[in-house]
């Protein structure tokens, strides 16, 4: 028996399993979630021989055991979803056995939001001796310790000396010396 490749059936039966392939692969889970990795750091003790790390997430009010790991190591990387947390460290000795624990340490994960610049002004400076010149800017997702300055022409930052951020995030001011600016940059 002889096949012909160029069969319209043989083409056709490659084409479609060709397309099944392809629409299995893409309704696998394809979903990408945003997740920074955190990482918790102690002082370790020189007597231990392992680390319980425990997490509790604050759920309605009551903090719930989220994530319990064991290490060697002073510090665990994790990747937490936003919210509130609290974690405790218990060193365990040569005897495999727990002692007294750190206190509970409380953090907060807060959601990674892109920040958006929608408008500055003003967008011309004219030099004059002394003068502090401002710039006021409104955007979203401003964070109140987010870095904002300018940047020279060669990517050197000019830091302001004062920085506010309006506590929504909708808008910043930022305020620059006249000798921190070059004329014409």
């Amino acid at each position: 028996m002889v096949i012909k490749t160029s069969s319209p059936l043989l083409i056709f039966l490659c084409y479609l399993l060709l397309l099944v392939c392809s629409l299995e692969a893409q309704t696998s889970g394809y979903i990408i979630e945003s997740r920074i990795i955190q990482r918790l750091t102690w002082i370790g003790d020189e007597y231990a021989q392992r680390y319980e790390v425990v997490i509790e997430k604050e759920e309605e009010g009551e903090y719930r055991e989220h994530l319990q790991e064991f290490t060697h190591d002073y510090f665990i990387i994790v990747s937490l979803s936003p919210g509130k947390y609290r974690y405790r460290v218990i060193p365990y000795d040569y005897l495999d056995q727990p002692v007294q624990g750190t206190d509970w340490v409380a953090i907060e994960i807060r959601p990674m939001l892109p920040p958006e610049v929608n408008d500055f002004s003003p967008s011309l400076f004219y030099p004059e001796d002394g003068a502090i010149h401002t710039i006021v800017i409104s955007g979203k997702n401003l964070a109140p310790d987010a870095d904002i300055y300018l940047r020279r022409l060669g990517n050197e930052p000019v830091i302001p000396v004062e920085k506010i951020i309006h506590a929504d995030g909708s808008s910043a001011i930022i305020r620059f010396q006249n000798s921190q600016l070059i004329p014409g940059e």
